[in-house]
């Protein structure tokens, strides 16, 4: 059985974000000539936009149908995300186990097809076409657009399935051994050949697969290559063709359990020490490290998990137990402060311990070289293990990083995330780009909390001429502006600021504001 998505990555976008529904959305990526589209959906479609084309020319037509018609939305342009839509239709094949224990995504760098076989499984849910009635409706309920079919051979299934159904007609159940009258009238597209086999094949006016199967077998390969001839026996049946099933990762775990509770810490961590040994020699053939590791800790009263996250994976096992040692004497000291708050199992003793590495990366790897490391590849190292380490000293919470937002309003352009329990997120083309200029009329300081400026002279426009900062009194010489910054109406207090850049006869640039609601006058910064 073949469960074609069309315009997977649309169908995947919207589905993460059901306001996008009824937008022109477009997705986008570099291409030779510059930013071209990906993928497009149907209101796009309407307004002219196909994938292929350059992203100006689709940003043109779209200004052009707005002017048309005043109810359409605007274009929403996105990066196109080849690797979160796999990864999304490799949890759909995961759901999809209960109608099939092999689950395949089609073979291609882009899938947007799950391939089930299906062999003795259909008396489960009273036939072939019930389970693809069944498998349909489940599809239709999460408002994924779906065609499937049913049919001998993995390719004329595909075939069928992208060229042989409908809108109107989704689900089609190919009785067994009829499946070559059916693939005959369909294009040589449905064999899932090369854009260049098919190119060669439509100057030929070959269209049909019918066609291909009129030629002489023995011609095949020496004019359009083996792949031709080798599709082609795949859809008819004359050759197998295998799946490669999409399979649960079991957890990496290793667990040790006492007859008695212990109480002797250096004999607990002598065993997880054992464990950390076991879990990484398990993922050494994988080539994989560890991102996250648990450290349960069961007692005959209550139990305590030690969590520990690196911001690179890592197999250095030495490296892991210092980062594990520092958590725990951060928990037990934690339990030392607040007796009654916290488990009773560091007095009471452990029954168990179990390591089990909720999360894996792939292992960066790094050229070996006859001298030391490159210029600052070495203190970014230093810098990742005094992070971590920092991170398991003091809690994840209490070791921080910025990152920017696009928010207006200052107070809220940035907040603060823990280092080891977050990553950067690289923001999008036009986000950077605003990034970017607004950088240059920031100041480098900003305060927490605006303070108050007491104004003692002030010009004819309007403007302050002296001020007071606390102790602090000086004239303005210079001013920039003003940047109206105003929020909006669901936010908890409205803002309306007039910001301005005034160099003090002092000669320092300060950002004040004037605030719109009070008349009042404000710094919230200072440029270095």
């Amino acid at each position: 059985m073949c469960a074609w998505f069309p315009n997977w990555p649309i169908q995947h976008r919207v589905g993460v974000r059901p306001e996008l529904s009824h937008r022109a959305l477009v997705l986008f990526t570099e291409a030779a000539r510059g930013l071209s589209v990906i993928a497009c959906s149907d209101v796009a479609l309407n307004w002219g936009i196909r994938p292929g084309m350059p992203l100006a020319e689709a940003r043109g037509l779209s200004s052009g149908a707005r002017g048309e018609s005043a109810a359409a939305t605007s274009l929403v342009t996105e990066l196109y995300e080849p690797l979160a839509d796999r990864a999304a239709l490799q949890v759909l094949a995961l759901q999809c186990q209960t109608y099939s224990p092999l689950v395949a995504l089609e073979e291609s760098e882009t899938p947007d097809a799950l391939l089930l076989d299906i062999t003795g499984c259909e008396c489960h849910f009273g036939g072939e076409e019930g389970l693809a009635r069944q498998l349909w409706n489940e599809f239709s309920a999460s408002r994924y657009h779906t065609r499937i079919a049913i049919a001998d051979t993995v390719g004329s299934a595909w075939a069928i399935s992208h060229f042989g159904v409908t809108a109107k007609r989704p689900v089609a159940v190919i009785p067994p051994g009829q499946h070559p009258g059916i693939l005959r009238p369909l294009p040589v597209a449905g064999l899932r050949l090369a854009p260049r086999i098919l190119e060669t094949l439509h100057k030929l006016d070959l269209r049909v697969i019918g066609q291909l199967e009129k030629l002489p077998r023995s011609t095949l390969p020496s004019r359009f290559g083996k792949e031709l001839l080798r599709r082609l026996d795949q859809a008819w049946g004359t050759i197998h063709e295998l799946i490669t099933p999409e399979r649960l990762c079991e957890p990496l775990s290793a667990a040790w359990n006492f007859e008695e509770a212990v109480q002797d810490r250096r004999t607990l961590e002598l065993v997880a020490q054992e464990l950390l040994g076991r879990v990484l020699a398990q993922l050494h053939p994988r080539q994989a490290g560890i991102r996250e590791l648990r450290c349960d800790l069961r007692g005959a009263v209550d139990a305590v998990t030690l969590t520990l996250r690196l911001l690179q994976s890592s197999l250095n096992q030495k490296h892991l137990w210092d980062l594990l040692h520092l958590e725990w004497d951060r928990r037990e000291a934690a339990f030392r402060r607040s007796p009654p708050a916290a488990p009773r199992c560091f007095t009471e003793g452990m029954t168990s311990v179990r390591l089990e590495v909720s999360e894996t990366a792939p292992l960066k790897i790094r050229q070996t070289t006859l001298f030391d490391l490159e210029p600052g590849q070495k203190e970014a190292v230093a810098f990742q293990h005094f992070v971590e380490r920092l991170s398991s000293r003091l809690g994840s919470q209490s070791v921080v990083r910025p990152q920017t937002l696009s928010d207006a309003q200052p107070e809220s352009a940035c907040e603060y995330l823990a280092w080891t329990t977050s990553s950067p997120v690289a923001p999008a083309l036009d986000e950077e780009v605003w990034h970017t200029a607004l950088a240059r009329t920031r100041p480098l300081r900003l305060l927490a909390i605006p303070e108050l400026l007491r104004v003692l002279a002030a010009i004819s426009d309007g403007l302050p001429h002296r001020l007071c900062w606390g102790d602090w009194h000086f004239q303005i010489i210079r001013a920039w502006g003003p940047e109206r910054i105003e929020t909006g109406w669901w936010r908890e207090s409205d803002i309306r600021r007039d910001y301005y850049r005034m160099e003090t006869s002092h000669g320092d640039h300060l950002w004040i504001f004037r605030c719109l609601l009070t008349d009042r006058w404000f710094v919230h910064g200072a440029y270095e």
